[in-house]
C-alpha cells in the first residue's frame, strides 16, 4: 500500500526553540515503539484506509494524515487531508516525497500548489500533496 504522509504542526512558526528534558526526547525507532504509537489501522493495514491522527503535549499539537496517493477531488484521500486541516491554522506543513535539498517553501512547488483546483491544473497539481500545500 502506498501512503502519502502529511505532518501538520500547529506550533506557530514564530515559536521559540525549546530544549526537551531527556525523558521527552524522541525515542529511537523500534518495532515496539511503532506498535505503541501507530494509529489504529483496520485489518492490520491490509486495506488502504486514509486516517488522521492527532497528538497533543501541553500546548503543542501535531496532526498526521496518512493517505494513499490520489488525484481526484472526490477521493477519500482528499477528505482525509481536509479533515486534518479542519479547525487548524498550521504553522508548518510537511509533505512527503520532495527532496530536502529543495529547501523550505521551494518556489516551483509553491507555484504548483497555486494551480490546485484550477481548470489548467495538471495531474500532479491535482494530487493530495498539492492539495495539502494549497491549504497552508
Amino acid at each position: 500500500m502506498c501512503m502519502a504522509a502529511f505532518l501538520v504542526s500547529l506550533l506557530g512558526s514564530t515559536a521559540a526553540p525549546t530544549t526537551m528534558a531527556v525523558a521527552d526526547r524522541v525515542s529511537p525507532a523500534s518495532l515496539e515503539l511503532e506498535q505503541r504509537t501507530q494509529p489504529w489501522c483496520p485489518r492490520n493495514c491490509a486495506v488502504a484506509v486514509p486516517f488522521v491522527a492527532r497528538y497533543r503535549k501541553g500546548s503543542e499539537r501535531l496532526v498526521f494524515v496518512g493517505v494513499r496517493h490520489a488525484f481526484d477531488a472526490a477521493d477519500p484521500t482528499m477528505r482525509a487531508v481536509a479533515a486534518g486541516f479542519a479547525g487548524t491554522h498550521p504553522g508548518l506543513v510537511i509533505v512527503e516525497g520532495f527532496p530536502t535539498a529543495m529547501g523550505e517553501n521551494p518556489a516551483p512547488l509553491v507555484e504548483e500548489a497555486r494551480h490546485y483546483g484550477q481548470p489548467d491544473a495538471g495531474q500532479f497539481d491535482r494530487g493530495e500533496s498539492m492539495y495539502a500545500a494549497s491549504l497552508h
